[in-house]
Order: C-alpha cells, then structure tokens, then sequence
C-alpha cells in the first residue's frame, strides 16, 4: 500500500511537471519561423534576430566594389542577361567598334558607375540624359586594363549610359549604383502575416547613416516605406502601424553617404500583430477585489524623515497615507538584520529592544506596529541582494535558516513577504535556492508558507533577459515547480514605459498597445497556464512628474496631471485583471534625482512633503469607489474604455475614459445616453456630459 501510494505522488508529481511550460507567457516573433535577408554579408544576419539586444548584423562594405554582386544595390545587375552585368568581376563579354552598349538608369537616382574592361585601344563613357547635351565623362586606355574604375553622375542625373571602343576589348563588369550606399536586413515569412508592430534596434554605428526607413512587402518582391526611421537611434523601439497590414516580411534600410569601406547595423528585429510580443488583454474579470482593499502604497522605514514612524508627526506618517491606502509595502534590508547569510537574526532578542544580529538600533516590531496602528496591512519585501550573490554560497540553507527565524516571529503580524524586491543581478539558480529555502523555513516554523511567501518581481514576456547582467527577471527560469505549489501568489512591477524613435524611454498613458505596462498580460497568460489558483500582486506602478514644489525634468517625466490621470486608469486596468493588490511606487520625492525619484505621491521632505495632485485625486478616488469592483467590461477600444462597477450592496456605477493622452479631444458620451455623469476626475470635476482622457463616473 504504501509503495502504491509513492508510485501515485512520483506519477502526480511527474504529471505536473510535465504540464508545466515555462514560455507560457512568451508571444513568439513573426521572425522566430521565417527566413533572413539582407543586402550583403548572410553570414551574420541571425543576429539580428536573436532577441539579444547586444549583438547585431553588420553588413558589408558596399564601397569600393562590394555593391556590384548584389542584386539591390547595383542597379545593372543582370541589365543585359550577359556577363557584363552579372556581377562577377572576372567574367565579360567581348565587344567591337561596332557594337554599342547602352544602360537605361532613368528614374533610378543613379549616382557613380563603376567599370572593369581589357582594352587594345579606347573606350569612351558617356551620359545620355533625358534633356540636356550628351557628353563624354571618361575615356579608358589600356593603362585602366583589369582594374575597377569608378565615375560619380553628376547630381540628379537622369538618362542613359553609353560605352563604346575603338578597337575589340572584352568589358568584365558594368555596374551602377545610387547616390547614396543602401543596405538592408530583414525577414520574409512563408505566409503573409497581420502585422502590426515592429520592434527595432537599428543603430547603424560609426559614423552612422544619413537616412533609415522601415520597409514591408506583400510579395517578397516589391517593397514599399511602412515608415522613416530614426537613423540615429540608439535602443530599441516600436513602430505602431496605424493599421495592421498583412505582410510578407518587414527590413530595415538604412542609408549612407558613399564612402570607401563604410558598413552599418542592425541589432534587432521583431514584429507582431498589433497586440505586440504583449498578446491581448485576456478577458478575465475577477470581482473579488474592491478598490480599497486592493490599494497599497510603498513606504519606507520613518517615511522619509531617518527616523522610527512614532517619532514622525500623524500628518507626514503613516497615517498621512492611510487615509487614501489600506496597504504598506516595506523595502525591508535585510542586512539591517543579519551581517551575512546564514546567521540568525534572532528577531526575539529585538522584540526586547536588544536590536538584530547586525544593527543593535534595528527594532521592526517597533516600526510595523506604528504601521499597522495607523491602519495600514504591512507587507515586507525582504532586499536579499542587501547581501552579495557571492555571499550566498549555501543559498538554500542559508535562506531556510533565516527565514524560520522571520517567520517565527512575523507571519501573524504582516500580509505577505516577498523574497527579494528586484534581485535580477543574481543568478536563476541562486535565485530559486533562496526561494525554495525561504518556503522551507516557513514550513520548519509551522508557518503555512502558503499564507504569506511570495516571489521577488518577476516577468513573464522575455526570456533572452536572463542573459543580460542586471536584469534576470524571468519568471520560467527562476520559481520551480515545487515553489510554485507553494507560494501565496506571483509577483509583478508594471511602469508603463515606451523608448521613443531616438531611443528615449518616456512614460505612456497605460493602455498604449506597446507600453511596458502590458507585459502584465504575459505573466497573466503564464498564471492561467501553470497556476491558475494563484492571484498576481502588482507590488510596484507609477509615474513620475513635478508637483509637491520639486520640478520633473528627465525624459520619464509626465505632467502633473497626466501622472494623476494614469494612476487612476492604472487602478481600473488593474482591478478589472483581478489582481490582487496594486501598490503606488513611491510615497514621497526623493532628494536625489533622475529616474523613479519623483513618482512620489507628495514632494520631497526638503521642498515641505506637499501633496501632489496624484494624492488628491486618488483621496477623491478613494471617497468615490472604495468599496466598488470592476464587474463588466463595457468596451475596451481604441476610442473608449468603459467597465462596470458594482458595490456589495449590488449598487451600480459606470466609469469611462478615452485611452489615449490627456492632449486627446473629447466625444459626446453616446453609448452612455439615459445615464448621468455624477463625478469627473478631472482638476475643474464639472460634468460635461462628455467623455475624456479623465475617468468620469456614470449612473
């Protein structure tokens, strides 16, 4: 019986690993099952389609003579179907005084005609032009034998090439080329697809191209521009179609200024249709979860003044955000309690005012009870990267040992604790021996870790991260099975960032179709997929912008009224996925600056800790919806979102917004006739009747 029962838990076991599919999440590439071109050098082009953002193909070197095999760039390539123009610099044909040999480049931009010949006399070279005197630019004499000569077209010229001999010579290549050095790298696939954006790393390096254009075929023959290109642009960016198109395949052309030897590069390209390597929303809407319960905000240990919480006024503590938040989150050191991993901070010696093993000042209960008395849930997130990844020689054992100690002591006291905030420097399998033994401590304490333990954040969209140096998040390399069986829930930080056509990263309304923000589809799809039972934490969002007396001034910058507006429309997008919490990141302004320093909800402590109109119009969100739910998705278009709210008490409201930027016209609310706008978020709140980039409530 009991050799029957192992045999029945090894088959579960293995059953559930075999249904476990760690690229759950990942939206495949148009790219990843087509084939690779480019105008020169194939035998680097997978890298341009390696999801590696550090590698790239570079072309060849169209000048001196590169450009004359190839079929895009030498414009007589094949013109007369003989040798002469075949692109093969040691074949020709022979021709005598007799014979004319005449090359029609009108229309075409022509800019240099490069010849190889063998000569027993002369050869002249003239341009016919449409309009306008035939002249003779060149004449070849027996010292041009067997070398390549080139003659650049005078600007604009648009007519015929002429060449004639005095004596019988045998011409080895005739070539052409535009004014300028065009290269290019792309895909074609076996069947047309709905694209709709392409994601590109195009940077051409030194000294850089003069133009870059994205270009689509619908044939794999005749290409047409899909749209101009930055050609200076450093990182990665998408291209939005307005429209989905079906095409063939997508390249990248990029354009030089003619120059001996001169190459250029293309790092990366991806396309999709226009739900992007995100996929779409799914359609879940889980009602559980009111706005007010689900809000959290992020603090700090003293909230910003270097000092325990009960030492700091009501009105600038905890308490300040409670009235707008039912949740805490801690970045919580973890070498504020132990000097190394693997020592036991003995938390009970600290509950007695005899401080941690590493810091003797160190009292958490202190400070999480200030927390809680102001009415706030307190959920640690444990910074384990506090601690070296090379310190972590023993990881499973040593997270075990530390976290019995913690759970001992904690659990009954907080909502949840995260192993790890962003450790992404350390390695997967360090990653996932911490969290193994984190839940193994929990277990030893009598601590049902399935109560409390989650995951540090972790994304479902990318798995070519975990090659990078500093941002190994990737979900299906770092929980195993075993864990996820365990934990309380997954663990995710959506900003909605979109690099621009230079490369630069902003901050976008959320539900821009290639923002950051939707790579919480992919960890939804990943969830469904592998561990349906367990709810998402949205443990970190937000927008940065002036406000609070502190100014705004790097290029993730929103206004002040934007990063109001996003919020709030993040709050809905949020509760309508059923996650289960949604902490705002960050509580105040830092001193520093630069990114993430201002997305606090007031200014920082020097300019006076003043309310932003985020904190504002989220207290007014709070008064309005605390206790409503998203219950029905109305529409979600590109012109209009509109949900369904519903309250316990089964009383109905409806919120609506037009997706876009708050520069965005607004239309008369027809979907929305015989029900009254009772509430508008918008700074002036008067009823319009109208909706608008603003949430506006209906009845």
């Amino acid at each position: 019986m009991r050799l029957l029962l192992v045999s029945l838990l090894t088959l579960y076991s293995y059953l559930s690993f075999a249904q476990f599919n760690p690229d759950a999440g990942v939206i495949a590439s148009y790219t990843e099952s087509a084939s690779f071109i480019s105008s020169s050098n194939p035998s680097n082009l997978d890298r341009a389609f390696d999801r590696n953002l550090d590698s790239h193909w570079q072309s060849g070197a169209a000048l001196p003579y590169g450009y004359m095999a190839s079929d895009f760039q030498n414009l007589l390539k094949g013109f007369n179907g003989d040798r002469s123009t075949d692109g093969a610099l040691n074949t020709g044909e022979i021709i005598k005084p007799s014979d004319t040999l005449r090359f029609n480049l009108e229309g075409e931009n022509a800019g240099r005609i490069s010849i190889k010949v063998g000569l027993r006399g002369e050869l002249s070279l003239k341009l016919i032009p449409i309009s306008g005197m035939v002249s003779t630019i060149a004449t070849l004499t027996r010292a041009d034998n067997y070398k390549i000569r080139h003659y650049v077209l005078p600007e604009g010229f648009d007519g015929s090439v002429e060449l004639t001999v005095t004596n019988t010579a045998q011409v080895f290549e005739v070539a052409a080329m535009k004014s300028n050095i065009e290269e290019y790298a792309g895909y074609l696939s076996s069947t047309p697809q709905r694209v709709g954006q392409v994601w590109i790393r195009s940077w051409p390096g030194s000294p850089g191209a003069i133009e870059a254009r994205l270009e689509g075929t619908v044939d794999g023959v005749n290409w047409s521009t899909i749209e101009q290109l930055h050609p200076a642009a450093f990182r990665e960016y998408p291209v939005v179609l307005d429209t989905p198109r079906l095409l063939l395949g997508v390249r990248v052309v990029q354009v030089l200024a003619p120059a001996d030897w001169a190459k250029v590069n293309v790092w990366e390209i991806r396309a999709y249709d226009e739900f992007g390597p995100f996929g779409k929303t799914p359609a879940q809407v889980d009602p559980s979860i009111s706005f007010g319960e689900m809000l959290g905000v992020n603090g700090l240990w003293g909230w910003g003044y270097g000092k325990y919480s009960d030492g700091v006024a009501d009105s600038l503590g905890p308490k300040r955000f409670s009235s707008v938040f039912a949740k805490a989150r801690n970045y919580h050191n973890l070498d504020w309690d132990i000097s190394a991993p693997g020592e036991i901070a003995d938390y009970s010696q600290m509950a007695a005012g005899n401080g941690t093993q590493a810091k003797g000042w160190v009292n958490w209960d202190r400070e999480y009870t200030n927390w809680r008395e102001a009415g706030l849930e307190v959920n640690p997130s444990v910074r384990i990267s506090t601690h070296a990844e090379d310190e972590w020689n023993d990881p499973e054992n040593q997270a075990r040992v530390w976290s019995k100690d913690f759970a001992q002591h904690f659990t009954d006291s907080i909502g949840t604790v995260e192993i790890g905030n962003e450790p992404w420097s350390f390695s997967a399998a360090t990653y996932s021996a911490i969290l193994d033994g984190a839940i193994a401590g929990f277990a030893e304490a009598g601590k049902p870790s399935s109560s409390t333990v989650l995951p540090c954040a972790l994304q479902a969209a990318d798995p070519h991260v975990e090659s990078t140096r500093n941002g190994k998040n990737y979900i299906g390399n770092r929980i195993s099975t075993s864990s996820l069986s365990k934990i309380k829930g997954l663990n995710a930080h959506a900003y909605s960032f979109l690099n621009d056509r230079i490369g630069n990263r902003h901050s976008i309304y959320p539900e821009h179709p290639a923002s950051k923000w939707n790579e919480l589809n992919n960890l939804l799809r990943w969830r469904n997929t592998n561990a349906p039972q367990l709810p998402i934490y949205l443990t970190e969002f937000g927008y940065d912008s002036p406000g609070g007396g502190d100014e705004c001034v790097h290029s993730e910058c929103t206004t002040e009224e934007e990063a109001a507006a996003y919020t709030l429309r993040s709050i809905l997008l949020a509760n309508r996925l059923g996650l289960k919490r949604a902490d705002y990141y960050f509580f105040g302004n830092s001193e520093r600056s630069g990114l993430f320093s201002k997305s606090g909800l007031v200014g920082k402590v020097s300019s006076g800790a003043q309310d932003k109109k985020i904190m504002t119009t989220l207290k007014d969100f709070v008064d309005q919806l605390a206790e409503y739910r998203v219950i029905e998705i109305i529409a979600e278009e590109s012109d209009r979102y509109i949900y369904k709210l519903e309250n316990l008490a089964g009383e109905t409201r409806w919120i609506a917004w037009i997706p876009k930027s708050l520069s965005s016209s607004s239309f008369v609310a027809t979907e929305l006739l015989g029900k009254q706008q009772i509430f508008n978020f918008a700074p002036s709140q008067t009823l319009t009747g109208e909706i608008s980039a603003w949430p506006s409530i209906w009845k």
